[in-house]
């Protein structure tokens, strides 16, 4: 395996543009290992280089059944999935992306049957619902994050206004209304957080 200098990626560094390209060209064997990787996958995404995310998968992985069991330690398959459904549609691979978007949403299903109720899983839930065309169960699993205190915290997902699985709720009036609730409820942290006193850190 070629040696990566940044595996754990730094959560800022991490929505600069170009940066997951970068990490792809200096360490394509060792891509899949990093944190963050979904905000990555969605980057390379909206940067127009699917072709480049379809090529580290098949460089890692040989079906959409093996990357969801065996993404490596720090890849969240969940997170990162959406993007490569993306990914392998525009490729013109659509058996392999329904077989992902399927995997995908069975390991959500476990998660949720497990009582496992995070915010990865609530919004990884909603993506995959969005790819699938279910835009009800889409809006319904984000408006319930963001009203849980998602504020964009800790997950690695890209914004919501700026997801490439969420492309076919834009225009939705209720999707603009969870965007505004989101933004307020950011805005209402920013302010809060203005207030601590850092000094003796």
């Amino acid at each position: 395996m070629a040696k990566d200098p940044a595996l754990r990626v730094n959560f800022n560094a991490s929505s600069r543009p170009g940066w997951a390209y970068e990490r792809a060209q200096k360490a394509p064997d060792t891509w899949w290992d990093a944190t963050l990787i979904g905000e990555q996958a969605s980057q390379l995404i909206s940067e127009g280089r699917s072709a480049l995310l379809v090529s580290l998968y098949d460089r890692r992985f040989k079906s959409p059944e093996e990357y969801v069991s065996r993404c490596p330690q720090f890849c969240n398959p969940i997170s990162a999935g959406p993007a490569l459904v993306l990914a392998l549609r525009q490729a013109g691979r659509r058996a392999d992306a329904d077989r992902l978007l399927t995997a995908l949403k069975r390991t959500i299903e476990r998660l949720e049957a497990a009582s496992d109720q995070d915010f990865n899983t609530e919004l990884s839930g909603a993506r995959l619902a969005a790819l699938a065309g279910n835009t009800k169960d889409a809006m319904r699993r984000l408006r319930d994050a963001v009203s849980r205190g998602w504020k964009g915290q800790d997950t690695g997902f890209p914004d919501p206004e700026s997801d490439p699985a969420l492309d076919n709720l834009r225009k939705d009036p209720e999707f603009q209304s969870v965007l505004k609730l989101l933004r307020a409820s950011q805005a209402a942290e920013a302010e809060r957080l203005s207030h601590v006193d850092l000094s003796g850190i």
